[in-house]
């Protein structure tokens, strides 16, 4: 009994190994469109082929030599038909996409054959090959090599406690060993269902506790290992397809509705002159819970002429590199006249979302030519004709919209005339009666998202208020479509670059105005409107042309005319001067340099001399410059308490508990006795060492010394000088 079940216990695990270890690998290879049950075939096809051979061993060769002896006869009889049957085989062989997925997973059922079967101690090689298998594929963006390992884990661990019960069971004979198997596959098999079904009920919002110590050390010690992952080995979002906000935190999925989770993780990083919004996936069909897409897909081409709007445009270039954002959508301005660096087949919705077929490939930058919005004007005035019939689909409504909804629509544009003027009115009325919110209540159960939010819960994000401003247009007849995607920060970075964070998603609305086109509007509080744009102007005077100008005396000759033999001379001299001239500035650098790190010694120096209560907010102080460098600032709106807990959760580590620190810093600071526990001031400081060292890691020992050395942004002389008053 105890072989035959043994006998069963390996096959399964052979099964098991093998599926987990082929599904990602044959991923890497681009399998991806066999299903598991075909898999599963393959697998245990092989297997019994291989457990066939074995208990037959002269099966191979004379099969080998019955392959050969067919081959030469029918060569002998039809040597034309002989050649054309090898020259298929080496055709289709090769070529075939299953035979090459065959050959692939019946080589590592071999392989988990000979280490489950043959090896006696096998678990440390079982270890190894596993370990050196999944974490490579999953750092090479083979997101099913995550799901495998767990599932690979599980069957080690059953191996594991088999190989530890063996020792108890061997001596046993009889119905007493059957029980006991019996028992332990069911305790065992149990247990570990257990396991996997209280992980997956387990909280997902909790973020995960990082191993801070952990994580720097490796940063530093092997620092090719940030840049597995597209650089970014944590924190990515998205699947590879099309973006949604529901990717950044907006929601759990597409359904509208439900708080808005903050998230500051950088998720695209852009170069532009100026700030504005990086259209993505534009939604046409409103269910009265989400937005679908709009279909229509086709080739992309540039933008044609902007007609009427023209004058009110600017020339934007966007450079636009997706850092932790696994999408196939391509982000773009209002106005799309360019793409370059993407090789790959460009495709654009009826909306004029533009996406590729495949996963934008992360830390490759692509750059957008475009317009967007640059000058406001009268645009009511341009107004002319109605919508053609083709557009009928961008007013399309629910049949179960409330009445009121509509009504609410033609009371608030009462008296005004023209789509443009309707847009503003509505905009304005949205802006100024709504709240903005990021804990909105979820959609209940049979309710209409736009309805809920106008006249229940009266506050919301940017998904409520340009769903509500698309939904209202729609009953007065205008076409609207709602758009996903960025508005970018106010400013960039001192580097220059937009540095695109999730909480920077965003949503507005675009509308069709007849005889202007689709022109963008945002109903959300805080953003800015077109109403912030300048006045268009007139046009500024033409410059002289170059024959109007004044005659330029034409420079002496190097020769044939005075003072061309002096040239050399002068060029020597002026030589000479630069290059003393570049000596003296690179040593008044590297002194200024110099001096400014003696000074910030001598500033951490002398705040060993200040009392426990004054070294521990210097310290504390220093320690959240040193967040706000790693984008962990404080957020506007955001309390002392919030943010405490946002770091704890962040940088957690077990030497330290920055929710502790800050109330004994705060006890330190306000209470009416100015106690300062004795931990405190050296709590701060190993606290600062550690944020520290972990920014120069982030940031790069280079631009962290330019930053804090020549730009002086984090720690001057200023900010020091206001621990000494």
């Amino acid at each position: 009994m105890n072989r035959s079940f043994t006998a069963k216990f390996q096959a399964f695990l052979i099964v098991w190994f093998s599926i987990c270890l082929s599904l990602p690998v044959s991923h890497l290879f681009g399998y991806r469109a066999f299903s598991i049950f075909y898999r599963l075939f393959v697998t245990v096809a092989a297997l019994y082929f291989y457990l066939f051979c074995a208990a037959n061993p002269l099966f191979v060769p004379a099969f080998g030599l019955f392959l050969v002896l067919a081959g030469f006869v029918t060569y002998l009889a039809d040597p034309l038909l002989a050649t054309r049957i090898l020259q298929f085989l080496l055709t289709f062989l090769p070529g075939n996409v299953h035979v090459r997925f065959i050959a692939l997973v019946a080589a590592i059922t071999f392989l988990c054959l000979l280490l489950v079967a043959k090896v006696k101690k096998n678990l440390l090689p079982l270890f190894l090959v596993g370990l050196a298998v999944f974490p490579p594929l999953w750092y090479t963006y083979i997101d099913s090599a995550y799901s495998t390992a767990v599932a690979y884990a599980l069957g080690w661990f059953l191996l594991l406690s088999y190989r530890q019960g063996s020792r108890i069971w061997d001596g046993l004979q009889g119905s007493d060993k059957r029980q006991l198997l019996s028992g332990w596959l069911k305790y065992t098999g149990t247990t570990l269902v257990y396991m996997f079904l209280i992980a997956l009920l387990l909280p997902k919002n909790i973020p995960p506790l990082p191993l801070t110590s952990f994580q720097l050390w490796v940063d530093v010690t092997f620092p090719f290992v940030a840049n597995l992952r597209g650089g970014q080995a944590r924190n990515v979002r998205g699947t590879g397809g099309e973006f949604g906000l529901h990717v950044a935190g907006f929601g759990r999925s597409e359904r509208l509705g439900g708080p808005l989770v903050r998230d500051d993780t950088v998720l695209l990083e852009v170069k532009a002159t100026r700030p504005l919004y990086l259209r993505g996936t534009v939604r046409r069909d409103y269910t009265g819970m989400s937005w679908l897409g709009t279909g229509g897909e086709e080739q992309w081409e540039p933008a044609a002429e902007e007609g009427v709007l023209q004058a009110y445009l600017r020339p934007v270039k966007v450079t636009v590199t997706h850092t932790r954002l696994l999408t196939s959508t391509v982000f773009t301005p209002y106005v799309v006249t360019e793409i370059r660096n993407i090789k790959a087949p460009l495709f654009v919705t009826a909306g004029g979302g533009v996406f590729m077929e495949e996963t934008v490939p992360l830390k490759n930058s692509y750059t957008v030519y475009g317009k967007v919005p640059g000058y406001r004007g009268n645009l009511s005035s341009l107004e002319s004709g109605e919508p053609s019939y083709a557009l009928a689909a961008w007013t399309a409504l629910p049949g179960k919209l409330p009445t009121r909804v509509a009504q609410l629509a033609a009371t608030v544009t009462a008296g005004q005339k023209g789509f443009y003027a309707k847009m503003k009115a509505l905009e304005q009325y949205l802006r100024t009666n709504y709240t903005y919110s990021e804990t909105a209540s979820p959609l209940p159960d049979g309710e209409d998202f736009v309805d809920f939010f106008l006249f229940t819960e009266k506050q919301g994000y940017c998904t409520s208020f340009a769903s509500a401003l698309a939904v209202m247009a729609r009953t007065l007849g205008i076409p609207t479509r709602y758009v996903q995607g960025f508005a970018l920060p106010s400013s960039p970075d001192d580097d220059g670059i937009y540095r695109v964070r999730s909480i920077h998603a965003h949503a507005w609305v675009e509308a069709y105005l007849p005889g202007i086109g689709w022109l963008p509007f945002e109903a959300t509080p805080g953003f800015p409107t077109n109403d912030a744009l300048p006045v268009l102007a007139q046009p500024a005077p033409v410059p002289l042309e170059p024959e109007n100008q004044p005659p330029q005396k034409e420079p002496a000759a190097a020769s044939g005319q005075p003072g061309g033999e002096q040239l050399p001379t002068v060029l020597r001299a002026t030589g000479l001067f630069l290059a003393t001239a570049c000596v003296l500035a690179f040593l008044a650098v590297a002194a200024l340099l110099v001096g400014r790190r003696l000074r910030l010694l001598q500033n951490l120096q002398r705040i060993q001399t200040l009392s426990p209560r004054m070294q521990a907010v210097a310290y504390y102080n220093l320690a959240l410059a040193m967040l706000d460098g790693l984008g962990l600032g404080k957020i506007p709106g955001e309390t002392p308490l919030e943010y405490s807990r946002r770091i704890h959760r962040r940088i957690y580590d077990w030497k330290f508990d920055f929710r502790k620190i800050s109330e004994g810093v705060n006890l330190a600071l306000y209470s009416r006795q100015g106690a300062t526990p004795e931990w405190l001031p050296e709590e701060c400081k190993a606290f600062f060492a550690v944020m520290f060292k972990r920014y120069t890691v982030q940031a790069g020992k280079i631009n962290a010394f330019i930053k804090i050395y020549l730009h002086r942004k984090y720690l001057s002389d200023s900010f020091f000088r206001q621990f000494w008053q």
